[in-house]
């Protein structure tokens, strides 16, 4: 097994701890670019950069790390915040800490999941990282561990659902190697503290039939954002979208609430280009989460940006779409083009 995979958001890649990789490379030209910066930290890139250089706070704070292999490897600025400020019980202990998008039937917002050997916290992540936990960290809901009956797998391996003695939530990875390891974690020495093991049930299949009932899917992931367009004013930007691949179509899907619905019978889709009318693929050498595609439809190109959760889905994606579109060429750009 490789070294641990880090967060994305957090491994020190640029100043500031929420501010990410593609938000610094891409042009300021680029629909995406200016989408990204109000979405994922609520102030622009140069405004950030601007506070890091002033702040000897943000400076000073080392960028908290999450280990998406060993989940009970926490930073221990987390460990004292989850003993101190949460655990209530003289023998609790912390299991595993896991950093993921939570869908509610209310809405959706990035958290942190602490699970211990008698509860489950999620707390709410309401602003920028630092070491002043409690600014940035909010105790949202908690519940017995022991009210954990069904793991269920979601489509992509994208993310799981959790149902706790009929409260549902679900958990989005966004990263299908994340949420393989999760589970594996998990169902091992975690579940060892619970007086029953959860059951699991893959709901892959039933989902798959549900997005695309004649063409077989041959990807699907969720993304951090999307922006489709050609820039003649029907531009559309997206903060939680899912990109799927089948063996005829591109297709994005803007509504997720299906995700939190077990018994949902359609899926709401924004977008579906044909293969056929897919002329290029670009990567970014300076941006290893961004692809962009191009499509050409009558007179027009039309573009899809894409920002993923890591260069390894990134990856896993671009190898499924080549196997469905042998003859489009894919291209490797050291700096972003305009669109």
């Amino acid at each position: 097994m490789g070294p641990p995979m880090t967060d994305s958001t957090s491994s020190g890649s640029c100043t500031g701890s929420i501010c990410t990789q593609y938000e610094k490379t891409l042009t300021a030209s680029s629909p995406l670019a200016q989408l990204l910066s109000p979405l994922a930290i609520h102030q622009s890139t140069s405004n950030m950069m601007s506070l890091a250089s002033t702040s000897t706070t943000i400076l000073s704070t080392q960028p908290f790390r999450y280990d998406y292999e060993k989940f009970n490897i926490v930073d221990h600025r987390l460990v004292l915040y989850s003993e101190l400020s949460l655990f209530r019980h003289p023998d609790e202990r912390l299991l595993a800490l896991i950093k993921v998008m939570v869908m509610t039937s209310t809405g959706s917002f990035m958290s942190l999941v602490i699970f211990s050997n008698k509860k489950i916290y999620f707390c709410k992540i309401i602003g920028i990282e630092s070491d002043k936990i409690e600014s940035w960290l909010q105790n949202w809901k908690n519940f017995p561990l022991s009210r954990l009956n069904f793991l269920f797998v979601l489509i992509g391996r994208h993310g799981l659902g959790l149902d706790l003695n009929g409260k549902y939530f679900t958990l989005i990875f966004r990263d299908s190697i994340r949420t393989s390891n999760f589970i594996e974690f998990f169902l091992g020495d975690s579940c060892d503290e619970m007086e029953s093991r959860p059951m699991v049930q893959d709901f892959s299949q039933t989902q798959k039939a549900l997005m695309s009932p004649t063409n077989p899917i041959g990807y699907f992931g969720i993304l951090r954002h999307a922006y489709c367009g050609s820039g003649q004013g029907t531009d559309k930007s997206y903060a939680v979208c899912a990109v799927v691949v089948t063996s005829e179509e591109l297709i994005l899907v803007a509504d997720l609430s299906w995700l939190v619905n077990r018994d949902s019978q359609s899926v709401s889709v924004k977008h579906i280009r044909q293969l056929t009318k897919l002329r290029q693929v670009e990567s970014f050498e300076v941006d290893v989460t961004f692809v962009r595609l191009v499509f050409e439809l009558d007179t027009i190109f039309l573009n899809w940006e894409l920002a993923f959760e890591t260069e390894s889905e990134k990856i896993i994606f671009l190898k499924s779409l080549r196997s469905h579109a042998r003859e489009v060429p894919f291209i490797p750009l050291s700096e972003p083009r305009q669109a």
